[in-house]
C-alpha cells in the first residue's frame, strides 16, 4: 500500500515511484477530499489552487485576506516576520517561521533568537557553534531510535525535523530534557548532542517542516520555493499562514512554470506572466499606500506619546479579539472592501471579446457576455486541446488584460456597482461596530503595530544619535562594517525598548537596576547577559575593509557603443523620436526613462513591440550618455605630484650614488644623461665608465 501526496515536496535524490504510480494508477487510488487541518473556508480554497499549480489564485487570496507583507529589501522581511512570529508565539501560539535555505533560517533564528533572549534561562551550553539556553527552541536533524522518553521511561525515537523545547540542560552528563509539541517529554544524549544533530528551531527549512502542523505559519522569501515547496509551506498552519517578502519575489512567485526564466520580448512577455507580475505589484502598492497614508499622522502621535509597554499590551489585545470575531464566522472590513473596490476597476475595462485572466482559473478567457444587473461575466475558456468551458464569475474575481480603454457604465452597472459599495461599507461597519463593543476602535489594529514599529525605530536612532558617555564606554564606536554595524544597531534597539517600556531616567545607565516586578527579573537578566556577549564581541571585532578598486572607463568604447545605439534607435516610429532627441541630449533621468516605457508599453501594434523588443537599447543608451556626459576628458592624466613629495624625491636625487650597473646601463641605451646631474665621470677607451 502506498500512501503519499504527490503534489508536495519531490525527492530529494533519485526517486519519483509514487508519482509514477500515480500516473499509471490513479483509476485505483482512493482519495482524501477534505481539508481537516485549516479552518478558514477561503484558506481551504486557496490552498487547493497552490496543490494543483495556480500560484497566482492562491496567492491573491493570502493577499486580499491581508496574509502577505512585502518590504523593500531582505533585511526588512526578516525583521518584519520575526517580529508577527514574536506576537503570536507570545500569545502562546505554536507557531513557526519557515524558509527556502538553510542560511536564510540561520539569520532568522539569529535574530528571533535575539527577540526571546528574555525568556532564556541558565548558563549557555554550547554545541555545534550553536548557543543553547533552558527556554530555546530547537529542531532535530537526525532520526534516532536510541534516545529516552521521560513520561514513558523507556527508550524512544526521534525523527528528523521534529520541534522542541529545552526544559532542562545537565551539564554532567551532556544531556538536553526537551518537550515536543504534541507534549512528550525526552531526554536527548550526550552522542547525539556532540554529533551536531540539534540546531534552533525558531526557523526552519521548508523540508524540514513536511509533516508539521502548527498553529501560525510564517513563510519567508518565497525566492527559491517551487511550486510544491510553496504548497507544503502554506498548508502547516491551521489558523493562519503568512507570506513576508520583497516585492520582487512575490512577482517571480506569481509566475505560472516554477521551472521558466524571465521571459524575453519574443517569448510573448506581453502575455499571461508579464500581466500577471505587473498586476501583482501594482495592486498591491495602490493597496498599501491607501490603507496605511491616511494613518501616518494617528500612528506618529501614538509613537510619539505611548510607552512601549502600553503599546505592547494593547497589541496583544487587539489581537485576541480579532481572532476571536473570525473564528465566530465574522468578516474582516478589510476584505469586503476589496472586493468592492476590484469590482468597480475591474468593470470599468470591461467589454465583450475582452480578455481576462480569472482569480479561480488556470488560463485566459473570453468575456462572451456581462451582466450587469448581478456584477458576473459569462467567461469562455479554451484549454490546448480546443475543447471550450463556459463559466459565470463575479467581477472582482476577473482581472482584464491587453491593456483596454475604459468603458462608460450602463445605468444597470453603475447601480450594482453602487450597491456593492454600500453593502461592503455596511460590513465594515458591522465589523468596526464588533470592535467597539469590545473597546478596540476601528484602526487600531493598524495603527498599534504600526506606531510600535515607529516607536522602536525613533527610540533606537534617538539612543544612537545622542548617545551618552556610559553607552560609547561599553559598546565602543558603532562599526563600520555591515556585519559589526548590524550587531551594534541591533543591541541598541533593545536597550532602548527596554529603557523605554521601564521608564528609566536618562542618567541611569543600561538596563537600569533589579526591575521589583519578579516576572521582569528574567527579561532583566537576559538583557545584561546578552548585553556583555554583544560587548565582548564587539570588542574583539576587527574586520579589515579593503577599499573597492577604482572602476576604469573605456571611453573609446563607449563612444564606439554609441554609435551602434545610435543606428539601432534611429529605426524608432515616428511617435517615439521625441524620447531619442532626449536620450541624445542627456536630458532623461531613470524616472523619466520608466515613465516613457510604461506610456509606450500602453500603445498597440508595431510601436509597442519596437518598444518592448528595444528598450534594453534605450536603457543603455541612456547610462552610457550619462556617463560619457560626466566623464572627465583629462582623468586618464596621472595626478600632479604633491609639492612636498616633490620635495623629497629631489633631495633623495641629489645624495644618490652611481653605481656600476646604471653606467653600463646609459651607455648601452646611448643616453646622454646620467642617473645623478651632479655625479661626474669620464669615458675610457674600451667604453667603461671611472
Amino acid at each position: 500500500v502506498l500512501v503519499g501526496d504527490h503534489h508536495q515536496l519531490p525527492e530529494i535524490t533519485a526517486g519519483g515511484v509514487f508519482a509514477a504510480a500515480v500516473s499509471r494508477r490513479g483509476d485505483q487510488a482512493a482519495q482524501l477530499t477534505i481539508n481537516r487541518r485549516q479552518t478558514a473556508a477561503w484558506e481551504q480554497t486557496a490552498l487547493d489552487h497552490l496543490r494543483h499549480g495556480r500560484a497566482l489564485e492562491g496567492f491573491t487570496a493570502y493577499q486580499d485576506h491581508g496574509r502577505v507583507e512585502l518590504s523593500a529589501t531582505t533585511a526588512e522581511s526578516h525583521t518584519a516576520a520575526v517580529e508577527a512570529w514574536l506576537a503570536a508565539h507570545r500569545d502562546g501560539d505554536d507557531a513557526i517561521i519557515l524558509a527556502a535555505t538553510r542560511t536564510e533560517t540561520r539569520a532568522l533564528n539569529t535574530l528571533a533568537r535575539r527577540a526571546v533572549a528574555d525568556e532564556l534561562t541558565g548558563p549557555v551550553h554550547r554545541i555545534a557553534e550553536r548557543d543553547f539556553q533552558v527556554g530555546d527552541r530547537i529542531v532535530l536533524l537526525r532520526n534516532d531510535g536510541h534516545q529516552h522518553d521521560l513520561d514513558r521511561d523507556e527508550r524512544c525515537r526521534v525523527d528528523n525535523g521534529m520541534v522542541a523545547t529545552v526544559a532542562a540542560i545537565d551539564p554532567r552528563h551532556g544531556s538536553f530534557d526537551i518537550t515536543l509539541t504534541n507534549g512528550r517529554r525526552v531526554r536527548l544524549g550526550h552522542d547525539y548532542l556532540t554529533a551536531g544533530w540539534v540546531d534552533h528551531g525558531y526557523a526552519t527549512t521548508v523540508h524540514k517542516a513536511q509533516g508539521l502542523t502548527c498553529d501560525q505559519m510564517f513563510l519567508v522569501g518565497p525566492d527559491g520555493l517551487y511550486r510544491e515547496a510553496v504548497y507544503v509551506a502554506m498548508s502547516r498552519a491551521r489558523h493562519g499562514a503568512h507570506v513576508f517578502a520583497t516585492s520582487r519575489q512575490v512577482a517571480e512567485l506569481t509566475e505560472r512554470a516554477h521551472t521558466a526564466g524571465i521571459p524575453l520580448p519574443s517569448e510573448h512577455a506581453d502575455e499571461l506572466d508579464h500581466d500577471l507580475r505587473h498586476a501583482v505589484q501594482t495592486s498591491r502598492a495602490k493597496q498599501l499606500a491607501h490603507h496605511h497614508e491616511p494613518l501616518l499622522l494617528p500612528i506618529s502621535r501614538l509613537a510619539a506619546a505611548i510607552p512601549l509597554d502600553m503599546l505592547w499590551a494593547r497589541s496583544i489585545e487587539i489581537r485576541g479579539v480579532v481572532r476571536q470575531l473570525q473564528a465566530g464566522g465574522h468578516i474582516n472590513a478589510a476584505t469586503v472592501l476589496t472586493e468592492a473596490a476590484q469590482a468597480r476597476t475591474h468593470r470599468q475595462l470591461m467589454h465583450v471579446g475582452g480578455r481576462v485572466h480569472a482569480a479561480d482559473w488556470d488560463n485566459i478567457g473570453t468575456i462572451a457576455a456581462i451582466d450587469d444587473r448581478y456584477g458576473s461575466a459569462s467567461v469562455t475558456f479554451t484549454s490546448e486541446a480546443g475543447t471550450t468551458a463556459t463559466r459565470v464569475l463575479p467581477w472582482h474575481h476577473l482581472q482584464p488584460i491587453d491593456g483596454p480603454d475604459p468603458v462608460e457604465l450602463t445605468a444597470t452597472a453603475a447601480a450594482f456597482l453602487d450597491t456593492l459599495d454600500t453593502n461592503a461599507m455596511a460590513g465594515a461597519a458591522h465589523w468596526n461596530e464588533l470592535l467597539d463593543g469590545h473597546g478596540i476602535g476601528a484602526d487600531e489594529p493598524h495603527t498599534i503595530p504600526a506606531a510600535i514599529a515607529m516607536r522602536r525605530q525613533q527610540l533606537g536612532r534617538r539612543l544612537a544619535g545622542d548617545r551618552p558617555d556610559w553607552l560609547t564606554w561599553w559598546y565602543g564606536p558603532r562599526p563600520t562594517d555591515p556585519a559589526g554595524a548590524q550587531v551594534w544597531d541591533d543591541e541598541i534597539s533593545q536597550l532602548a525598548a527596554w529603557r523605554d517600556a521601564r521608564q528609566l531616567d536618562p542618567t541611569t545607565p543600561g538596563y537600569g537596576p533589579r526591575p521589583t516586578r519578579v516576572d521582569h527579573v528574567a527579561r532583566w537578566e537576559a538583557h545584561l547577559d546578552r548585553s556583555l556577549t554583544t560587548r565582548n564581541w564587539l570588542h574583539h571585532h576587527h574586520p579589515q575593509l579593503e577599499p573597492p578598486a577604482p572602476a576604469t572607463v573605456d571611453m573609446v568604447a563607449v563612444r564606439a557603443r554609441l554609435d551602434e545605439l545610435d543606428a539601432i534607435l534611429a529605426t524608432a516610429p515616428p511617435d517615439q523620436q521625441r524620447i531619442i532627441t532626449d536620450l541624445h541630449d542627456g536630458q532623461l533621468t531613470p524616472g523619466d526613462v520608466h515613465q516613457a516605457l510604461v506610456d509606450a508599453a500602453a500603445t498597440q501594434g508595431q510601436r509597442r513591440q519596437w518598444i518592448l523588443e528595444h528598450w534594453p537599447h534605450v536603457v543603455e543608451h541612456a547610462e552610457l550618455t550619462r556617463v560619457h556626459l560626466n566623464h572627465d576628458p583629462l582623468a586618464h592624466w596621472p595626478h600632479a605630484i604633491p609639492d612636498d613629495t616633490a620635495a623629497l624625491l629631489d633631495a633623495l636625487a641629489d645624495h644618490s650614488v652611481d653605481t656600476p650597473e646604471l653606467a653600463a646601463i646609459s651607455t648601452s641605451t646611448g643616453s646622454s644623461t646620467t642617473p645623478n646631474p651632479n655625479a661626474t665621470s669620464t669615458s675610457s677607451g674600451n667604453g667603461t665608465a671611472s
